[in-house]
Parts: C-alpha cells; structure tokens; sequence
C-alpha cells in the first residue's frame, strides 16, 4: 500500500457523518478544483492568491477585503484567519473535506458560520519493522501551453515504527493569459513556489507529536484585470502592475492517548504577505494605479479533549474545545489617477478571538443519537487608520463582541445502511472595521448572525457500490455583511462594509458516487441555493433592495464526473461543471453579473509500475467566463481559458 494517504477527517466530538464531503486532490489541485468539487460551494478567485477572493458555502460568504470568513480554513490542524489566506495552489496536498454548517464547523476551534475546509498533508504509515526503513518518493514534470513550466519531488519514509515524514517541494511559471496591446506583451504571468514538511513522531506509546510546515513564494505580474466591457483576454494601459507573496504556515500538535480519552494541543502561527503589488485600471484615457503592502500575522494556541468511547457503540461521551489568537493586521496603500495621487494611508488591525466549545451525546433506543452543545466566543478588536492624503489625520476605534451559540443534532440509523439527521444551530461571523475610509463614523460594522436548521439522508448500496446523500436547510440570518463599492460618491470612502437586517438562505444539495464496474467510478454533485436580502435599505442612496439576491452566491452548481482505470494502466477523466448566475451587487444589475457558464476538463493517462505519463485539457470548449467581478471598478478577472498540460512522473512502487 502507498504511503501517500488522505489525512483522516474525524471531527472533534459528536459529527454528522454525512455533512461533510472529502475529496482527493492531484498534483495540480488549486481552488478551482475545490470550488468545482463540492456541492453548494464556490470561490470567486480575483488571479492574486486569494486577495479579493469570496469563499461561499450556502450563502453565507466573506466580504472581498475586510471582515472574517464564513468558511473558516484549516491546512492540518493549523488554522488559517482569513479567507485570504487559503493557498491558491494545492501542490503536495493529498486531500481536503468540508464540514457544513454551524452545527459541524462548531467542532472546531476556529469556526465559520458556513462550516470548515480542512486541507491535508499526506499520511505515511509506519514501519511495521522496528528495524527497517520504509520509503516512497517521486519526480514529475509538467509542460503546456502559455509556456507552462512545473516540476515537483516529493518523498515520505518511516522507520523504526516510531517517525514518519513527508516532504515536498514545487514550483510553476507561465506566461500570461491576458495581452497588453499598448505594452506589446501579456501581464499576468506567474511563477510560484511551495514547500510542505510533516513530521509524526511517536516518542512513547501515549504520546504523539507532529509538526507542518507549509510555505509559499509568488513572484508574478499584474492582476488579471479587465474592463467588462472589453475584451476577455486583452487590455490597453500604458503601466503595468505586479504582484509579490509570501505566506508562511507552521503548527506543532500534542496528542495524549489516555484512559478518560485524547488531549490534543496545537501551537500555531502564520505569516502572510502581499506586496510589494500594483493594480492599473485604465477609466479611458486615464489610468488608476493602486499601490499596496498587506500582511498578517497569527499567534494561535487550540486544546481539544474528547472523551474516550466505552464501546464500540460510543453510547455517551463528552468533549471540549478551547482556542485562543493573536492576530494583527496590517496594510498601507496609494491610489493615483495618472500621477496624481488622491489617497495615502495605513491602518492596523489586532484581533483577540477566544472560543470555547463544549458538547456531550448519547445514544438512545434502537439507533438513535443525540447530542447537544454551546460554543462560547468573545472577540475584541482594535483599528488604526492613519491618513496623509487627502488629510493628515489618525484615529483609533475598539470594539468587544461575545456570543452564545447553541446546537442540537439528532440522527437516527434507518438500517445498516441508511442514516438521517436532523440539526439546529446558531453561528456567528464577528463585527470589524473598513480600512478604505477617512470618515470613522462609517469604518464600524456589526456582527453577522446565523440560526440554522438542517436535515439530511445517506444511502450507501453494498452490492450496486453506490452512496448517496440529500441535505436540505434554511438559514435566518441578521446583520448580513455586504460590501459597498463607492458608496458615498467619495473615492476616499470607495469601499465599506455595511449590515442588512435581515436576510435569508434556503437550499439543498446532493452527492452521489458510484462504481458500476471495477474500472468505472461516477461521481455527481448539485446544489441549489437561494439568499436573498430579507430587509436591506441602502444607507446612502436610499434605494430598498428587499427581496434581491445577496452578492458572490451562484444559484445553483453541479458536477459530473467519470473516470475510468483499465487493468492495462490506461486511465481517463471527464468531468463538467455548471456554475449558475453570480450576482456581484445586490441590485441584481446584469451588468455586474455572470451567467451560467459550464466548463469541461478532460484527462487521459498510462500508468506502468515506476511512471506515468499523462494529458490535461482544462475549459475543454474555451468556454469564456468571468471568475470574479469587482463592479465599483467596472472590472472583472477572466477564468482561464483552454490550457493543455502533460506531465510525467516517476515514483518508487506501491507496497
């Protein structure tokens, strides 16, 4: 068996297995791959590793530039705050699983008010033989179009039936998609490089330690940018822009096998960078050039207890989950029209977040479970903005937000084979500050509140290796957060965040896998979702937009997929994915709006016992689509076009 395993995804505590989906992810994985993979989620990507970028789950979303996520984010045990901190490239990651709801992201000690995507190192199994090494290593390269460039080694080994290790490396270039007429040569071209270590150790029988650590360089070109009434894939400016990043990921866990049950303890930190980075939009014969610098820096601590079945039944148990942060960030930024420069500042940003969350179950009758539980959190916050253009001018704001979040879950199993649930939950995603304002009485925004209900159905059919689940749920929000570009007609106050009183989500989904022969594996997924604002009147312009659907949330996704494995070592995929209408404003406006789109990736491979080769064809027809849309600018990121890609690797075989 290959050491390169998904990380199991056991949750904390009492978990409805089936509100949450994993996946395994390959060596060119980024959050494309997931936003296609998982029913009822998206991510709006902006081309500048994840800044600007909206993660939604349900309807429920980030705002693109300030304010916590909706779905919070884990690489291992390591928490990442903030959904600009989710890696753009996936290189080395063996899997991901997503929790969904309040009732599920609970479990954690970071939690979103959507649910968790929890992101996975490899598993290496240990050595059997005290005395023997047990390894595993391989080397790919990848070529395509647009000059792609890629290559990655990675290895994993145990030995001594105590210490496992994986290591990896890569690193990516191309060329750019996107042609600057005026310039005579693309702009958006990248080149990226990722490392990811994880070492497991077993220095006595009770005791468990591992360390990750997960780092990540980006040298690029301009954001992908372009007018939306253009071109999709070619711009005029007479500047250009460029992005740099670096983000840093490192986390040390404890865990303690003991009679009562597992302590679990993880030290955390993250250090994430961008800039230096310049955006050049052109507005007609002039141009606006956004300068910035944006970091932030995360000190995290999280202790997890649950208690030990007392049979294999588990008919009670207990847990608890404790987490505490540091947080600061920090950001400056100069925005110029055609040299003259209209705005200078810098801000900061500390955050204290403290959680603690406690549940017990039980199982009653004849196969049924229940279990409740209340999360605690307090949120303490400071902002500083100082201004030198067009005042000169510092204030400061602070703010402390508690809350008391329930839930209560209830499943029953039907049969051997089927499962239903039944769930209600309260979540929270906390107040902050906007940064884009000199005005202090518009930087503050209230927190986002979510009372859920939820219930599901999975079927697993043995024979036809067939598995299905339905969900269903309705979500009650207050306060929803929404992002305002240019809302006071000032370019000094271009971007807030402003509260709907009441807004509402409905929706489901369905998931479905299904292996009809040995060599023929089907996978489908659907989810529709409707948000809309229940009760929101512009604060500026007056307008009421009761009833209109919230921004960054399709109306419905979908996938199919096949792939097929031939005893002879031939290996193909097709998949295709719909995405429906994305509003980016909640006046609906077409213009700042993408249409259902469908892209179709297709993959064929020959697999022998020390290499593979293959062949990649993503956006198979060149389907031409909008990733992301910012409407204050009139701008939008374009998806990537057709791309062919073929890679090669070697690996020592499977055991």
């Amino acid at each position: 068996m290959s050491p390169f395993q998904v990380r199991d995804t056991t949750v904390v505590g009492f978990s409805l297995a089936v509100s949450h989906t994993e996946l395994p992810l390959g060596s060119l994985a980024n959050t494309t791959t997931l936003s296609d993979a998982f029913a009822g989620f998206h991510i709006a990507t902006s081309g500048a590793h994840s800044f600007n970028d909206t993660i939604a789950l349900r309807g429920l979303s980030n705002t693109p530039i300030f304010g916590t996520p909706a779905v919070a984010v884990y690489l291992d045990a390591i928490p990442l705050l903030g959904a600009s901190t989710l890696p753009g490239e996936l290189a080395g990651l063996s899997g991901a699983a997503l929790h969904r709801g309040p009732a599920e992201s609970a479990h954690f000690g970071y939690a979103g008010p959507a649910g968790v995507l929890q992101l996975y190192s490899p598993a290496v199994f240990l050595a059997s033989d005290d005395s023997t090494l047990h390894a595993n290593s391989s080397i790919s390269a990848t070529v395509g179009d647009y000059s792609l460039r890629a290559g990655s080694v990675s290895t994993a080994f145990s030995t001594h039936g105590k210490t496992s290790v994986f290591a990896s490396a890569s690193g990516q270039s191309r060329d750019g998609y996107i042609f600057n007429r005026t310039l005579g040569h693309d702009v958006d071209h990248r080149d990226n490089r990722s490392g990811l270590l994880r070492l497991e150790t077993h220095p006595f029988t009770p005791l468990t330690l591992a360390l990750t650590f997960h780092a990540t360089r980006a040298r690029d070109g301009e954001q992908p940018l372009v007018p939306l009434d253009g071109p999709f894939y070619e711009i005029d400016r007479a500047s250009e822009g460029f992005t740099e990043h670096q983000a840093l990921n490192a986390g040390l866990s404890a865990r303690i096998d003991t009679a009562p049950g597992t302590l679990t303890a993880t030290a955390s930190l993250n250090h994430w960078d961008l800039g230096p980075y310049r955006s050049v939009l052109a507005f007609g014969p002039m141009e606006l050039l956004n300068d910035a610098t944006l970091s932030r820096r995360n000190q995290n601590l999280e202790l997890r207890f649950i208690s030990a079945p007392d049979s294999d039944t588990t008919s009670a148990g207990w847990s608890m989950t404790g987490f505490t942060s540091r947080a600061k960030t920090s950001g400056s930024f100069a925005r110029a029209f055609s040299g003259f420069t209209f705005e200078e500042s810098a801000y900061e940003i500390t955050d204290h977040p403290l959680a603690l969350s406690t549940d017990v179950w039980l199982r009653f009758a004849h196969r049924w479970k229940l279990a409740a539980g209340l999360r605690a959190e307090r949120n303490d916050q400071t902002f500083v903005r100082r201004e030198q253009i067009p005042t000169v001018q510092t204030y400061t704001l602070n703010a402390t937000d508690t809350a008391f979040l329930p839930r209560v879950q209830l499943t029953h199993d039907l049969s051997a084979h089927t499962a239903w649930s039944l769930a209600a939950a309260a979540g929270r995603k906390p107040g902050g500050y906007s940064a884009f304002t000199g005005n202090r009485i518009l930087a503050a925004f209230a927190p986002e509140r979510t009372r859920s209900l939820e219930t599901s159905l999975s079927r697993t059919f043995p024979r036809q290796h067939l598995r299905t689940t339905i969900r269903a749920y309705a979500y009650a929000i207050s306060g929803y957060q929404i992002e305002r570009s240019f809302a006071t007609g000032a370019f000094t106050d271009d971007y807030l965040v402003v509260n709907a009183p009441h807004a509402r989500s409905l929706g489901s989904e369905w998931e479905t896998a299904w292996q009809p022969t040995a060599s023929l594996t089907l996978r489908a997924a659907a989810g529709l979702t409707r948000v809309t604002l229940r009760e929101f009147t512009d604060p500026y312009s007056k307008i009421r937009y009761d009833g209109r659907r919230a921004p960054f949330s399709p109306s419905h996704d979908a996938t199919l997929s096949a792939t097929c494995r031939l005893p002879a070592g031939f290996e193909g995929t097709l998949a295709v994915n719909s995405t429906g209408r994305i509003d980016y404003t909640e006046s609906e406006d077409p213009r700042y709006a993408q249409r259902t789109f469908t892209v179709i990736n297709a993959s064929l491979a020959y697999r022998a016992r020390f290499w593979r080769a293959g062949l990649a064809v993503r956006n198979l027809t060149g389907r031409e689509y909008y990733s992301s849309i910012t409407p204050g600018t009139g701008h939008g990121t374009p998806g990537a076009p057709q791309t062919i890609a073929l890679t090669f690797e070697l690996f020592t075989p499977a055991k």
